[in-house]
C-alpha cells in the first residue's frame, strides 16, 4: 500500500500509464467502509491494521499525478477463498449484497473486478489461473481486439472478458460476471497502451 504514496510517485511521470493487477482475498465490512484486499502479508485477525480498503486504494490511484490507472482485480469481497471452499476470514458467508459502494467517477482510474456482490472469483483447474485471470491474459494477448485500430479498447476488453467469464461459470454450475467501473459508457473507446 506505502508503494503507491511513495515508491510510485517517485518512479512515475505525468503521462505515465499504471498497470495493477491483484489476485488474492478480499473482504467485506457490513459497515460503511465497505470492500477491502487482504495483501499478501496481510492478517485477517488484525482487520484495518493490514487490510487495504478498496475506496482508499482507488483514492491513492486518483491522486497520483500520472495519466492513468488500470486496475485488475481477481479477488471476491466476501471473506471466501478464491480457490476452495475454505474461509478466508472467521464466520464468512456468502453475501448477495453488491460490493459496496465501487464506483468510480472519472476515468483517471478504470478498474475491472472478476466478480459482482458475493460471488466468488472461482479457480480454472485445468488452465492453473483464477477463471477471471485466464481469460484476461487471453484478452491482453489479443483476443479481444476486433477493431482495426492498432490498440484494443476497454470495451473490447472487458466485453471479451465478461462474456467468457460469464459463460464458462455457468457452464460448471457457477455465476461469476466481471464488473466495471467507471460504467462501459465512459470507458469503452479509452485504448489500453
Amino acid at each position: 500500500m506505502y508503494n503507491l504514496r511513495t515508491y510510485i510517485p517517485r518512479n512515475t511521470e505525468e503521462d505515465s500509464l499504471l498497470y495493477v493487477y491483484f489476485v488474492g482475498h478480499g473482504g467485506l465490512d457490513q459497515g460503511k467502509e465497505g470492500p477491502y484486499i487482504i495483501p499478501y502479508d496481510g492478517n485477517v485477525r488484525l482487520g484495518e491494521d493490514t487490510d487495504y480498503r478498496l475506496k482508499h486504494f482507488y483514492e491513492d490511484l486518483e491522486n497520483l499525478k500520472i495519466k492513468r490507472s488500470f486496475v485488475f482485480l481477481d479477488t471476491s469481497f466476501n471473506g471466501l477463498a478464491a480457490r476452495s471452499d475454505n474461509r478466508v476470514l472467521p464466520g464468512a458467508k456468502r453475501v448477495l449484497k453488491p460490493n459496496g459502494n465501487l464506483s468510480l467517477s472519472s476515468d483517471k482510474v478504470i478498474s475491472m473486478i472478476s466478480s459482482t456482490g458475493g460471488q466468488v472469483s472461482n479457480f480454472y483447474p485445468e488452465k492453473g489461473y483464477g477463471l477471471f485471470t485466464y481469460f484476461l491474459l487471453r484478452a491482453l494477448r489479443g483476443e479481444a481486439h476486433k477493431s482495426r485500430s492498432s490498440l484494443m479498447t476497454m470495451g473490447e476488453l472487458y466485453s471479451y472478458v465478461k462474456d467468457h467469464v460469464t459463460k464458462v461459470s455457468l457452464q460448471r454450475g457457477m455465476e461469476q460476471i466481471p464488473i466495471l467501473t467507471p460504467s462501459l459508457d465512459k470507458v469503452k473507446d479509452i485504448e489500453i497502451e
